[in-house]
């Protein structure tokens, strides 16, 4: 990721890794925040993140009528309007 490519898209079939991959980035990310040392290589280049938003998991509500879907939507647009330039969403 630099100034120009600010978005990854993550695809793949069920069961493939995809919610790992993105639980570790976050970790990671987290760590290195708080000053820890990550496993990367000499030449990686890791930023600083003003917030860091994660929407990982099925938080589906048959009381909110609400489907795993229709949830997600709801949290995206919760940080859409807390989101920066600065931000980091997952």
């Amino acid at each position: 990721m630099d100034q120009e490519r600010r978005i990854i898209l993550i695809s793949g079939p069920n069961a493939g890794g995809k919610s790992v991959a993105m639980k570790t980035v976050g970790l990671l990310q987290y760590m290195w925040q708080c000053g820890l040392l990550i496993p990367v290589s000499e030449a990686s280049k890791v930023g600083l993140f003003q917030d860091i938003f994660l929407d990982i998991g099925d938080e589906q509500s048959l009381e909110n009528d609400l489907s795993t879907y229709s949830s997600h939507l709801t949290h995206m647009r919760k940080v859409i309007t807390l989101a920066n330039k600065k931000s980091l969403f997952l």
